[in-house]
């Protein structure tokens, strides 16, 4: 899936994390703003990823414009390569991580450390109504068969494979996850 349609379709989601206040395809930044922080990711020119600065606000502070010059004067974070950034919570910057629609890894970014204090394989972020937590589609090692997934012949026909998911909620406070006892199928290539 091409960045732009990702971002498109993540933001379609409505993830519930604070949402970009601007994005457009090409040169254009997407902003992702808290009381604590002001992030600014920028497609690079020169391959996949993006390009992503953090200021930190103090309370009471307007919000900064989302623009290219303001993203080029502040350092750049050195997240992962072939890293998106997709959501802020908390002190976590939520990095997509990948240059294709399987095999993507949800990242979380600790913003007071400067690293990556989490990842998992994941395919789809969902609303989630809680500030502590995120749920989202987990790939499983659990074999497809056509009880679980009605589609997979179908699928085969067609020359893809699948996978089966598990909905999980991950609590942001000491990065547990927890299985919500959803499954289902899903494609891939």
């Amino acid at each position: 899936m091409h960045h732009a349609q990702m971002l498109k379709h993540l933001r379609a989601l409505s993830i519930g994390v604070l949402l970009p206040a601007a994005a457009a395809a090409g040169a254009k930044p997407v902003c992702y703003d808290s009381a604590r922080y002001h992030v600014i990711a920028q497609d690079l020119d020169d391959g996949p990823g993006q390009r992503i600065a953090v200021l930190a606000r103090k309370p009471g502070d307007a919000t900064p414009a989302c623009s290219a010059a303001q993203a080029k004067a502040l350092p750049a974070l050195a997240v992962p390569e072939e890293s998106y950034a997709v959501g802020l919570k908390q002190d976590f910057l939520l990095l997509d991580q990948g240059t294709g629609p399987d095999g993507r890894e949800l990242l979380l970014w600790d913003l007071r450390s400067a690293r990556v204090a989490w990842r998992s394989a994941y395919d789809e972020l969902l609303h989630e109504q809680r500030a502590d937590a995120l749920v989202f589609w987990r790939p499983e090692k659990k074999a497809a068969d056509e009880a679980g997934c009605p589609q997979l012949r179908q699928w085969r026909k067609e020359s893809l494979g699948a996978v089966m998911e598990q909905q999980v909620r991950l609590t942001l406070a000491d990065l547990s996850v927890s299985p919500l006892g959803r499954w289902r199928c899903v494609a891939q290539q």
